[in-house]
């Protein structure tokens, strides 16, 4: 993922601007060496994806905003760019502590807010206490900012500039310096008050619990939560309706699990093949499947212009698909659903 990838350069950064606050070279010659064997070992890898495969930006490229269907024909109808990351920006910051928003591709959280109530003021009082204390002596106390720092931009890096909205998973860097950023407004709240010790123990009990219950809730909602479910019905109306000529498409990155899922489901009866829906939409003809993961109204546009008789399901039999939907392109005696 894009965050990921901020980690030399953010590190890059400290390190330079470290040097030139404190006026020394000793960290950059400590790190020149190390950036030094990292690359020897890692070598043999940037050689394949330079000469072969850039497997490297693949992910990346996969999950970009600018990448997604959705965001191309926004821009196409004159909606700005910035519009479409304020919009972004607005929807992820919200979904931090709003429930039934996050939570996407198999790391769902069990669909809840990524802080509690209690974890997201604590990280507020923490993000506050860390300003104050840099803004106090800003030489001596810069590394006061580089856990927000760290927070904010794989917050922009792997939410705002990624779908599907909601992606918790991809943050996860960020996760050990959202610790230490509460630790610190903890820290620097109680230590003056009388009985800090205990004050502390207290809230470090009160904070177990309340996360324990979130955690609780978390794995009670994702036993209701299941992608893999949809992949089950979707091979019963595969196998009920396909005939001998027709072929199966999953419009989604081409490494989305559900075609190979299918591959093995319908026993390998049926071609089948994953790609994005612009690549996807002029391969298809009559008898043809096409499953859409996370479905677009332009994409059905485009799909009912090209099949006018063909026919959108989004439930068979009492079942409604809940990650998918699938495109019959050609609609006749069609059963289940």
């Amino acid at each position: 993922y894009s965050s990921s990838y901020i980690t030399l350069p953010l590190l890059l950064f400290f390190i330079l601007f470290e040097s030139v606050i404190k006026r020394t070279l000793k960290y950059i010659k400590l790190f020149g060496v190390s950036l030094t064997i990292s690359l020897l070992i890692i070598f043999p890898f940037i050689v394949y994806a330079i000469t072969k495969d850039n497997f490297f930006i693949q992910r990346v490229n996969q999950v970009n905003l600018l990448n997604s269907t959705e965001t191309q024909q926004q821009l196409k109808s004159g909606v700005s760019f910035f519009s479409i990351v304020a919009t972004a920006t607005q929807i992820n910051f919200k979904s931090l502590f709003t429930k039934d928003i996050g939570g996407i591709n198999e790391y769902y959280f069990g669909h809840q807010a990524l802080f509690n109530s209690v974890t997201f003021i604590l990280l507020i009082i923490g993000i506050t206490c860390c300003i104050l204390i840099f803004l106090r002596k800003i030489k001596e106390n810069t590394i006061y900012l580089y856990p927000l720092f760290i927070f904010f931009v794989t917050f922009f890096l792997g939410m705002v500039l990624t779908v599907p909205l909601g992606a918790f998973h991809r943050i996860y860097i960020s996760f050990p310096f959202v610790a230490l950023t509460i630790a610190i407004g903890v820290d620097l709240t109680l230590k003056k008050i009388k009985y800090h010790s205990v004050l502390v123990s207290g809230l470090v009990l009160v904070f177990g619990i309340v996360n324990l219950i979130s955690v609780l809730k978390m794995i009670k909602e994702d036993q209701n939560i299941s992608i893999l479910t949809d992949s089950v019905y979707l091979d019963s109306l595969i196998k009920e309706n396909a005939k001998k000529e027709s072929r199966i498409f999953v419009s989604a990155y081409p490494a989305y699990h559900v075609g190979k899922e299918l591959l093995f489901r319908t026993g390998n009866h049926y071609k089948i093949k994953t790609d994005y829906f612009p690549y996807i939409l002029p391969l298809l003809k009559n008898n043809d499947f096409l499953i859409l993961q996370y479905p677009e109204n332009q994409q059905i546009k485009m799909l009912y212009e090209k099949f006018p008789n063909g026919i959108l399901i989004s439930k068979i039999g009492e079942y409604n698909l809940k990650y998918h939907n699938i495109f019959l392109t050609t609609y006749g005696n069609f059963r289940n659903f």
